[in-house]
């Protein structure tokens, strides 16, 4: 199964913080000051806000979106999770927090309505989380994102 223009994203962002395993990265030097091929620090959810700053399109599935798609959408979580053990796969890693970003992303992606960006889904829903859904306060209120 080939990859998705909309999959890219999250599958670059997963690169730095956990470099493919099939790929042979321990023959290249790493960078001056680093002991390996990791960018420390660099995970995928901070490698795709810097994508995103780059204008790539696409998710940060950080802790809120993670914490309001999985309470919103359950069922496309779940029916996420597949693709995202795939693509994961693909990438040569099979790490709980690659799977789970790579979910989350695909969720993003799911339930963005036509005619906006993953992106502008992605800052609305994180706004909802940071300052007004927040941890342990959630409400019932169902917004509608289109």
């Amino acid at each position: 199964a080939g990859v998705e223009h909309h999959e890219l994203l999250p599958i670059v962002a997963a690169f730095p913080g956990s470099p493919p395993h099939r790929v042979r990265l321990d023959s290249l030097a790493p960078p001056a000051g680093l002991a390996s091929g990791k960018l420390p620090g660099m995970g995928a959810v901070l490698a795709s806000e810097f994508l995103r700053n780059l204008r790539w399109n696409g998710f940060k599935p950080d802790r809120h979106i993670k914490r309001l798609f999985g309470q919103w959408f359950p069922e496309v979580v779940t029916a996420c999770e597949p693709r995202a053990r795939q693509l994961a796969a693909m990438i040569g890693s099979k790490g709980k927090e690659l799977v789970e970003f790579l979910t989350f992303s695909l969720v993003g992606v799911s339930v963005t309505p036509a005619g906006h960006t993953f992106t502008e889904v992605d800052n609305l829903v994180w706004a909802l989380g940071a300052y007004v859904e927040k941890k342990g306060r959630e409400s019932s209120t169902r917004y509608h994102l289109g």
